[in-house]
């Protein structure tokens, strides 16, 4: 049973991962959503609470992700509602110290995407990995622990090249 629950939180980040790839919006967010699903059910199993939770919010978050593209307006509104979701969470699931990992894990990479500096992004993103990686040990989900390393190395190279293309310019 095991290896099914610590296979299920890997497709669903190959899920996630093919998401990016999509052309389409729709396809996109659908791939996503199917993905935060896959990841709840995975924490779930492992008797991470905290980490199920932060992932169905993740679904409210998509939702409001696209309200604010379609208004194509800055939209600072979100960021308070979207912290006063996590709140509930953050009480409700709280099983010590390692239960508020995955509610840092969602929202400093979200509060970066607000910014419009693709490095600060990138950063808020490493620290949300790690976030993810540390609750990952946690709740021995070892999907976490491959795919957050995976992501973690990928975006230190990403921000390695940029560096070196923006001081070539």
């Amino acid at each position: 049973m095991d290896f099914l629950i610590q296979l299920l939180g890997i497709i669903a980040w190959i899920i996630l991962t093919i998401s990016y790839w999509q052309k389409k919006k729709l396809h996109l967010i659908t791939l996503q959503l199917i993905a935060y699903i896959m990841y709840a059910v995975h924490f779930l199993f492992l008797d991470g609470l905290s980490g199920a939770l932060c992932n169905i919010a993740g679904i409210i978050v998509l939702f409001l992700l696209l309200l604010k593209e379609k208004t194509k307006k800055q939209c600072l509104w979100m960021i308070l509602v979207i912290l006063l979701l996590y709140i509930p969470i953050g009480i409700y699931s709280y099983d010590g110290i390692y239960s508020l990992f995955p509610i840092i894990a969602s929202v400093v990479p979200l509060m970066s995407n607000w910014q419009k500096n693709i490095s600060l992004i990138k950063i808020g993103g490493i620290i949300g990995s790690l976030c993810w990686l540390t609750y990952g040990i946690f709740v021995s989900s070892y999907a976490t622990l491959i795919t957050e390393i995976i992501f973690i190395i990928s975006t230190i190279i990403s921000i390695f090249f940029n560096r070196k293309e923006n001081k070539e310019k």
